[in-house]
């Protein structure tokens, strides 16, 4: 799907064309002069001939071009707005809207709370496990909570992990203390197979999240996957794209697997509020297929890799605050 180009670089290819068309018109006709006609003999002081003082004026000329090109380019890409990170709005099908999602994803982004890392260390989080019934087949699942004593009312997330890691992945980099420290309720779960879960086969997996969902009471959670378990969360997200946001308040698919399985159709049929993150160095991330989604925002971690909430957790976690505090307050 192709996306308008960006101010910056609809300013960048006007000048670019503007430049190369002037120093190369004055260039070649002079040079093209200086071919067809012969130096005109006439009495000068200077060792140059006429059509080699031309050709000279004509380089002088384009170099003096390139250098003011270069001059008003700096200075009027220095009058827009830049970012560190890529921070874009995929999608402008609803630009009347006056979703807090979408104004604050025109704005810089706001750093951690001062203290709230220190609360954060002083959040516990407590480890159970839960029986779900998918076809009439039950399955125990093994999963990590972080909450404070101001939890209600407040926003529930649900993690998932990649192949490589586990529940225990969001616990050990802290960001189910940091949602916790936040007020909202933070469950992360083992996977069928993973961690501290039993290998069990699923047959259904919209239907297996459906059932943890409704097992472990989540209100319309934010679902943060990552890789492997979009082959879950995608199918859960969009089995029914009409109806997403009544089952989710927010999406963050972090390079999942399983994008290509949907159609376009599905993904912009799906309103939920999506914030796509993915690593710099990470090449096959599904950019291009998740920006279909109606509703959402790209972040581009830079330095980072296909764990890229590990490779710069600092970052991560500031990109995921002002993500629940645009929800928080939609």
């Amino acid at each position: 799907m192709a996306y308008p180009p960006t101010v910056a670089e609809n300013k960048i290819r006007t000048f670019s064309f503007i430049g190369d068309k002037l120093s190369n018109n004055i260039i070649i006709k002079g040079w093209e002069r200086h071919r067809m006609y012969k130096p005109l003999k006439v009495q000068s002081s200077s060792p140059l001939s006429v059509s080699k003082r031309s050709v000279v004026w004509c380089l002088f000329c384009g170099i003096l071009l390139s250098v003011i090109f270069v001059f008003i380019t700096h200075r009027y890409l220095s009058s827009s707005p830049s970012s560190e990170r890529l921070v874009e709005l995929a999608s402008q099908t609803n630009k009347t809207s006056s979703s807090a999602m979408a104004s604050w994803a025109m704005k810089d982004l706001e750093d951690l709370p001062s203290g709230l890392q220190k609360t954060a260390e002083g959040i516990n989080v407590k480890e159970q496990t839960v029986t779900v019934t998918v076809g009439n087949k039950p399955l125990t699942v093994h999963y990590r909570e972080a909450s404070s004593a101001s939890t209600a009312g407040r926003l529930h997330l649900l993690f998932l992990h990649g192949a490589s890691f586990s529940s225990k992945t969001w616990h050990d980099i802290g960001t189910l203390q940091l949602v916790g420290a936040m007020g909202h309720r933070a469950v992360a779960i083992d996977l069928p197979g993973y961690g501290q879960s039993a290998s069990q086969h699923v047959s259904d997996e919209a239907k297996f999240l459906e059932a943890v969902i409704a097992s472990l009471k989540l209100d319309r959670p934010i679902l943060i996957c990552a890789s492997m378990s979009g082959g879950y969360a995608l199918p859960f997200v969009l089995h029914s794209p009409v109806t997403c946001t009544d089952r989710l308040r927010g999406f963050v698919p972090i390079a999942p697997v399983g994008t290509s399985t949907f159609k376009a159709a599905d993904y912009r049929q799906c309103k939920v509020p999506t914030m796509i993150v993915y690593g710099e160095r990470d090449h096959g991330a599904p950019v291009d297929i998740l920006k279909q989604f109606e509703r959402n925002v790209v972040f581009k971690m830079n330095n980072a890799g296909h764990a890229c909430y590990m490779n710069d957790t600092p970052e991560w976690h500031r990109l995921l605050y002002n993500f629940l505090q645009s929800l928080d307050h939609d």
